[in-house]
């Protein structure tokens, strides 16, 4: 019989909540993503909607009022946008906060590049869900996370290469990107 793993530092305890958080950050970040690109097959965007106008933004914006979908893909990237920040990381100026918005799905985009956004997004997500669940087995088998994040590095590249021995390790992820016509999906495998 094993003996008992320790409960590691009170710095790995922390740095693995961190990794669950931001798993969940990034999972609900894009979730959202595709609702918007959901929501964007039925209502365009980019082309007149990127005009901008003096005083009022742009005139998707203007025009969001009137359309059902184009309020609520702006309500998606209004609520996303601040959480791009990083906590801890101090305020936000005004140009922040302008990047931020720009690395997420908007009005002012063509559907193509908020699918694209969308896609990246999941892949992020995809990511830290693997990196979080490498990390939670690492911990269970030795304890602590010395060397887990050169070991993931290590792991992830072979994934993304294709090595099928990866696919089935710890930290595989149960949610498959399909592109379909309409741009991007989420399936769960069963």
């Amino acid at each position: 019989m094993a003996a008992p793993v320790s409960p590691g530092t009170p710095r790995d305890q922390e740095a693995l909540q961190t990794l669950r958080d931001t798993s969940a950050k990034s999972l609900d970040t894009a979730q959202q993503a595709e609702k918007f690109v959901d929501l964007n097959r039925k209502q365009g965007t980019g082309g007149i909607y990127s005009l901008g106008l003096p005083f009022v933004g742009n005139f998707g914006d203007m025009a969001a009022p009137f359309s059902n979908e184009l309020s609520q893909m702006r309500a998606i990237t209004a609520r996303l946008t601040p959480a791009q920040r990083v906590p801890g990381s101090g305020t936000s100026s005004d140009l922040d906060v302008k990047m931020f918005k720009q690395s997420l799905p908007a009005i002012e985009n063509p559907g193509q590049v908020n699918a694209n956004i969308a896609k990246d997004l999941q892949e992020r997500s995809d990511r830290d869900a693997a990196r979080t669940a490498f990390a939670d087995t690492w911990f269970a088998k030795r304890g602590n996370l010395l060397g887990m994040e050169q070991a993931f590095n290590q792991f992830w590249a072979k994934r993304q290469a294709g090595d099928p021995v990866a696919n089935n390790l710890p930290g595989a992820v149960p949610r498959l990107p399909q592109q379909t016509s309409g741009g991007w999906s989420i399936s769960r495998v069963k």
